[in-house]
């Protein structure tokens, strides 16, 4: 992966990649993939409450099942492995 740089410069700023400047539609792909990267951290920061709904209850058919129960800790590491995976790709 070659690393990006920033130059500033009396008109703005130019975003490198490898030393070569991008073009505007790369700059615009790189900024979405940062605020993508960025919201899945925040999630995987935040953790508790960030689980999909699921369609699980306990035995009394009425108290729904939380994500952590219905899948374990392993599920939920693997869900929120899949949100950093999304996050990358």
């Amino acid at each position: 992966m070659k690393e990006y740089s920033l130059n500033i410069h009396k008109d703005g700023a130019t975003i490198l990649k490898g030393g070569i400047p991008l073009e505007t539609e790369e700059v615009m792909d790189f900024l979405r993939k940062y605020e993508n990267m960025e919201k899945a951290l925040l999630k995987i920061h935040k953790w508790f409450g960030e689980f999909p709904p699921i369609d699980q209850t306990y035995d009394d058919k009425k108290t729904p099942m939380s994500y952590g129960a219905a899948y374990g800790s392993n599920g939920e590491r693997d869900y929120m492995r899949s949100v950093a995976s999304k996050a990358l790709t």
